[in-house]
């Protein structure tokens, strides 16, 4: 079975690539490695530097013939997306609707999306939030997410193109760049590891549900192999940000340095959880990692990999 990876060279699409090959899938990667690092492809993934808006996407596809697309290249950023909504369009909505414009007549079993759990469902008035709260994106950035969803539920419905839509909490783990601000846990690795102080954007008294990259990766597979519809993926559990950087000051023995910021954005979410009930139900699948473990991990490789 042949698997195509858009975002593959990224921090959760490489993880999914070294599943996938582990489950001996053919697996093709597509990124154009403007986030993406080259060296986490592994060499028996076959690799096409390449954009997802390119002209060359649709023939490219077509050859290929995969069975399944999982497609997970974006731009990850919700400042940047209220900074410039029409450049987070161009690249998050036209280019997953060239992906699906370029599968959509193919005989392929699954076209999975990594969407956003957070930032579709905005201010959720239930938590953890299931997938029946409605979604009300309060960013560029959610509101194009929600948009792909949609265009891909008009796919399904129009041209029978079997669709998975995994809605992602905020995920955390090895490879992540320090550089993405929804990489806290990344930021703060390297911060607390160099002794720096972590900055507390908005009071740090928000909270958010961290999934495990391994954990992350599992759900996607269960839901390329085994679902279809609209799944939650986190751990349901709500942490602030300041409780985060005490248990990371936990781990390492210190207690974290910290320096109160103003908040990064107008639509900053105050809370965020996820109920993945469904996925339970559905697609046998569970969180296996507690967040000490998988911070443990996390500060390992930082100090292995990047100090």
């Amino acid at each position: 079975m042949k698997v195509v990876v858009t975002g593959g060279a990224g921090f959760i699409g490489s993880h999914l690539v070294d599943s996938l090959l582990a489950r001996n899938y053919e697996v093709v990667v597509i990124d154009n490695l403007s986030t993406g690092v080259r060296k986490n492809v592994p060499g028996r993934a076959k690799f096409h530097k390449l954009d997802i808006r390119s002209n060359k996407i649709r023939p490219l596809l077509k050859k290929i013939s995969p069975d399944y697309v999982c497609h997970l290249a974006a731009q990850v950023s919700v400042t940047a997306s209220q900074a410039d909504a029409a450049q987070d369009a161009d690249i998050n909505i036209l280019g997953a609707l060239n992906l699906a414009e370029a599968v959509k007549t193919l005989p392929i079993k699954k076209f999975v999306f990594a969407s956003s759990g957070g930032a579709i469902y905005g201010e959720a008035s239930l938590i953890p939030t299931p997938e029946s709260e409605p979604a009300e994106p309060l960013s560029a950035y959610g509101l194009a997410k929600y948009t792909v969803e949609r265009y891909l539920d008009y796919y399904e419905k129009t041209f029978g193109l079997p669709v998975g839509v995994a809605r992602l909490s905020n995920i955390y783990g090895p490879r992540q760049l320090t550089s993405a601000e929804s990489g806290v846990v990344s930021i703060f690795s390297q911060k607390i590891l160099r002794d720096e102080e972590l900055p507390l954007h908005g009071g740090g008294e928000q909270t958010r549900d961290y999934l495990y990259v391994a954990d992350t990766v599992g759900g996607i597979v269960s839901l390329m192999e085994n679902g279809r519809g609209v799944y939650n993926f986190g751990t349901g559990v709500e942490i602030s940000v300041k409780e985060l950087a005490k248990v990371m000051g936990q781990i390492v023995g210190r207690p974290p340095r910290v320096a109160y910021a103003p908040p990064r954005s107008q639509v900053e979410l105050g809370r965020s959880a996820l109920k993945c009930d469904q996925a339970r139900k559905d697609l046998n699948w569970r969180p296996q990692t507690k967040l000490e473990q998988g911070l443990h991990l996390t500060l390992d490789w930082f100090k292995k990999e990047v100090l």
